[in-house]
C-alpha cells in the first residue's frame, strides 16, 4: 500500500509531549471505554492514558514516530512512581521544564532508548518538541483530566499497567501488526495528512476508507458497535461535516454494516466553535 502525501509524519520528528485534542470528550461522544479494548495512536499517550481512565480493560499503541514511545514510558514511569506535583513541575513550570532531577531516581526503570531520548534533550533543547507544557498549559490542562487534579492522578495510577503495549508503525501497518480485536480505534487527525495530492474531499474519503478504515475494520474492529475515530478537527463545521458523512454514508459507500457521523466535541479553545470528530461505526452482529 503506498500512502503518498506532500506531507506527512516521520520516524524521529520531534515529538508532542501532550494531545492537543479534547480527549476525554472524545471518549464521551462515542459511548465511553468502559470494559473494552482500545487501539490507538501512540503520540502523546493521553489517547491511552484518557481510555484506561475512563475504564478501559486493554490498550494497545502505535505510532510511526518511535520517539513518540520514549514519551509513552516517560509518562508512564512517572505517574507510577512520582506524586502529582512532581510531573506537573516537570512538564508545566517554567523554571523546572524537563529539569531531569525530578526524574533521576527512576533512570534505572528506564529503557535504553529513553535514557538516549532524555540525552538529546540535553543537546537540542525545546527543539525536540512540536510544543511544550510550560508554553501550551492553557489549552492542554483542561482538557486532559489527569493532570486537573491530584485525585485524577491517583486514579490513573491505579488503573495503568507497568507498560503501554506500543508498536513502530504507521496506519499501513496497523493490520500487520496487531492481529487483535478491539471495542474502539483512534486514529486522531491522522488523514489531515493523507492523500495531501487530491485536495478535493470526497476521493479523499473513499481512499481513506477503502486503503485504511475497510481493512481495519475487518481484521481488528469487533464486529458489534466497533467504532473508529476517523479523524480530530478544530473548530470545525458541525453541520456541513455532518450533511457530508451522511452523503458519504447513503451514496457512495453503501454498506450498511459501517455507518458514519461527525460528532461534537468541547473545542480545546474555549469559547470558540466546536470541534467535531468524524465516526465509522460497525455493526456485522453479535459476535465481537
Amino acid at each position: 500500500m503506498n500512502i503518498d502525501s506532500d506531507y506527512s509524519f516521520q520516524d524521529q520528528d520531534p515529538v508532542y509531549l501532550f494531545t492537543n485534542e479534547n480527549a476525554v470528550d472524545t471518549l464521551r461522544v462515542i459511548g465511553g471505554v468502559n470494559g473494552e479494548r482500545v487501539l490507538t495512536v501512540g503520540a502523546s499517550g493521553d489517547h491511552a492514558f484518557e481510555a484506561y481512565l475512563a475504564g478501559a480493560t486493554h490498550v494497545d499503541t502505535f505510532d510511526i514516530n518511535s520517539a513518540q514511545n520514549c514519551v509513552v514510558e516517560l509518562k508512564t514511569k512517572m505517574i507510577k512512581n512520582l506524586d502529582y506535583a512532581n510531573f506537573m513541575d516537570f512538564f508545566f513550570e517554567k523554571n523546572e521544564f524537563f529539569n531531569q532531577k525530578i526524574i533521576k531516581p527512576l533512570y534505572p526503570k528506564f529503557s535504553h532508548e529513553l535514557m538516549v531520548f532524555l540525552a538529546k534533550y540535553i543537546m537540542y533543547g525545546n527543539a525536540l518538541f512540536k510544543y511544550h507544557g510550560a508554553i501550551c498549559a492553557k489549552y492542554i490542562e483542561p482538557n486532559i483530566s489527569y493532570i486537573r487534579s491530584p485525585e485524577n492522578f491517583e486514579k490513573l495510577r491505579d488503573a495503568l499497567p507497568e507498560k503501554i503495549n506500543f508498536v513502530h508503525c504507521g496506519l499501513d501497518g496497523v493490520t500487520k501488526n496487531f492481529q487483535e480485536k478491539y471495542d474502539v480505534v483512534i486514529l486522531s487527525n491522522i488523514f489531515d495528512y493523507l492523500y495531501l495530492q487530491d485536495m478535493i474531499r470526497e476521493p479523499r474519503m473513499i481512499r481513506f476508507y477503502n486503503e485504511i478504515l475497510r481493512p481495519i475494520a475487518n481484521q481488528n474492529l469487533s464486529r458489534k458497535n466497533g467504532r473508529i475515530c476517523m479523524n480530530y478537527m478544530w473548530n470545525a463545521n458541525h453541520g456541513n461535516w455532518a450533511n457530508f458523512m451522511s452523503h458519504f454514508e447513503r451514496a457512495i459507500i453503501q454498506r450498511p454494516e459501517h455507518k458514519f457521523d461527525a460528532r461534537v466535541v468541547d473545542s480545546v479553545y474555549r469559547g470558540r466553535k466546536d470541534d467535531v470528530v468524524l465516526v465509522m461505526t460497525q455493526n456485522m452482529g453479535r459476535q465481537k
